[in-house]
């Protein structure tokens, strides 16, 4: 370090690094407690499991209806039964193209703006 640097240094530990270093010590961040945090996580696992079972519960609902409507259907007319299958594959193809559009068409306008 030149002389010049060390002049500036204590310049600036005279002046400005005193207030600086009593600033710091008046606002230094409060790191919460390590209890507050365990209660927190608790909290916040006990949240992810209800909804995740809540979640789950819809979704084997909504599987036995499908599964009972097809069995149902398959017993009474194939050719519904038939329809179904077939509106369904067309439905999420549709969708699927739709939906690879949509990504396409935003990654093209993306490039152009940059």
């Amino acid at each position: 370090m030149s002389n010049e640097d060390k002049r500036n240094q204590q310049w600036f530990d005279e002046r400005i690094g005193t207030t600086l270093r009593r600033l710091d010590e008046a606002f230094e961040p409060q790191a919460p407690e390590l209890q507050t945090m365990e209660v927190f996580v608790a909290e916040g696992k006990k949240a992810l499991r209800e909804k995740m079972r809540r979640d789950m519960l819809i979704f084997v609902l909504l599987a036995a209806i499908v599964v009972a409507v097809m069995a149902w259907t398959i017993n009474r007319n194939l050719a519904l039964f038939v329809a179904l299958q077939a509106l369904t594959a067309l439905s999420v193809a549709g969708w699927m193209a739709l939906h690879l559009l949509r990504l396409a068409w935003k990654g093209r306008t993306q490039w152009k703006r940059n």
